[in-house]
């Protein structure tokens, strides 16, 4: 009796297409693991969408699920079906694509916490944690909110946006964003 040895179809791509509900809070980083295994294990002729609904919550869950945004290989893309608010909306930001439904909103702001301790601990943990923030707010939202909302969000208040301001947002971002690589290639071809 021969056996016979079939070849796999090379010449085939396999797509898969993962989606993911952010429905509520944010939780803890161990909340995410499937969806982070998921994301690394993506190719790039796969697609990821995150259907995003949320007020907000867990400064580390939301970091697990941007960095796991960041390292996908496949462009991932952001649904915004209701509400982004605090971490929900820098989870929306990360995202490579998105669509924003006509009644979405979305609130920013800083972040809340709390410490605990002995006083030169707390003292420690607070200025970390607001050299983090400064920092975080500057990457995520400098060039997505204007000036005024910007220093508005930083000094502590709570900036609202409807769907036609979240749309225009992202449409000045993506231009602030080409016309800095623009620079960067004018600075590279004057280095030359």
């Amino acid at each position: 009796m021969e056996i016979e040895v079939l070849e796999p179809f090379n010449d085939q791509k396999i797509t898969n297409n993962y989606t993911f509900h952010l429905d509520e809070e944010i939780k803890e980083p161990r909340y995410y693991r499937m969806m982070t295994e998921v994301m690394a294990s993506a190719s790039k002729d796969d697609s990821v969408s995150l259907y995003i609904n949320s007020q907000g919550g867990s400064a580390d869950g939301m970091n697990t699920v941007i960095t796991a945004i960041s390292m996908c290989e496949c462009g991932v893309t952001g649904m915004l079906t209701g509400d982004a608010s605090s971490a929900a909306s820098a989870i929306l930001l990360a995202c490579d694509e998105v669509m924003i439904a006509d009644m979405a909103t979305m609130m920013i702001h800083t972040a809340a916490y709390g410490a605990g301790g002995k006083s030169t601990d707390v003292a420690s943990m607070v200025e970390h944690t607001q050299k983090w923030i400064a920092e975080f707010m500057e990457v995520t939202y400098s060039d997505f909110l204007y000036p005024d909302e910007f220093e508005k969000a930083i000094n502590g208040k709570d900036v609202y946006l409807n769907a036609e301001e979240i749309v225009e947002r992202f449409e000045n971002r993506d231009r602030i964003r080409l016309k800095r690589m623009e620079m960067i290639g004018i600075e590279e071809e004057i280095l030359q």
